[in-house]
């Protein structure tokens, strides 16, 4: 009989240890593949304040109140200065195709957007604030510095 309860004891004893080292090893397993999740960015996880994704090209739009992608909705400008890198262009955006009473300009490596107000006292086509021009001639676009007259960009309209 004490060899029987021996025995059992023996088994009993051997079950834990094999059903706790089991459900050690699943914590363990189960940790590292949360940690291992956590640890990998999600692709398009880049939702930014406004609920633009930026990996998807979209900016917030201030005229426009919307995400936007400038190379849809904007007009490129190529960089005409020199000292300007030439690899990265600027772009403007309209509030609408036949609203064009102020213009949004995104400048290359600039975290700062700012709009420009249509200059009605000299004629149609000029915007302005207190840094920048943009004048609009026949399809052409050229946005400068206000005060040097410094030809900073230019672009045509896309037709």
């Amino acid at each position: 009989m004490k060899k029987n309860i021996l025995k059992i004891a023996t088994l009993i004893v051997m079950i834990i240890l094999i059903v706790g080292c089991n459900s050690n090893n699943l914590n363990k397993t189960s940790h590292q593949a949360v940690v291992k999740q956590d640890s990998t960015p999600m692709v398009g996880g880049d939702i930014d304040k406004n609920g633009c994704k930026g990996s998807a090209g979209y900016q917030w739009s201030i005229i426009k109140n919307k995400c936007i992608r400038l190379f849809e909705d904007g007009i490129r400008l190529d960089a005409k200065q020199k000292g300007l890198d030439a690899t990265f262009s600027a772009f403007i955006v309209f509030r609408d195709e036949n609203i064009k009473d102020s213009i949004e300009v995104f400048l290359p490596n600039e975290n700062d957007v700012f709009v420009l107000i249509q200059d009605k006292t000299n004629g149609a086509g000029k915007w302005i604030n207190d840094k920048y021009e943009l004048s609009q001639w026949k399809g052409v676009y050229t946005l400068e510095t206000k005060r040097k007259k410094e030809i900073l960009y230019q672009g045509v309209a896309a037709k």
